[in-house]
């Protein structure tokens, strides 16, 4: 009957605490709202049934364990960003890997992003 309670708190906690986590920045705020929308329907529902507050301990129990759980997992299934984002030197210096040749034939391909490249080679 509370099961909602437990998914409700799993979606809170990840909402609120995978905030860091850039994959759920845009989710976060719908999952905080749709998480405390399930918590009061499940504590009405519960206390509708006559379950009294204190037995409604064991599902938010589960549901905070689930968000720790689900937010363990990710950030240790999810590797941190590795990626090179250094800036490069200039726009129109040939890029790691190319040969100057090469890179102003890539350049040529590209007349909008490099016109001033195109430009400067002309003169």
């Amino acid at each position: 009957m509370c099961q909602t309670l437990i998914v409700a708190f799993a979606l809170f906690g990840v909402a609120l605490l995978g905030v860091p986590l850039a994959f759920l920045q845009p989710y976060s705020t719908p999952l905080l709202v749709i998480s405390a929308v399930l918590i009061l329907w499940s504590l009405w529902t519960c206390t509708k049934h006559g379950m009294s507050p204190k037995a409604l301990l064991k599902p938010v129990g589960f549901g905070l364990l689930a968000a720790v759980l689900i937010l363990f997992v990710l950030l240790v299934a999810l590797p941190p960003e590795t990626a090179d984002v250094s800036p490069q030197p200039s726009k129109c210096a040939p890029a790691a890997g190319y040969t100057p040749e090469q890179w102003r034939e890539h350049v040529s391909h590209h007349p909008l992003l490099y016109e001033e490249c195109l430009n400067e080679e002309r003169r």
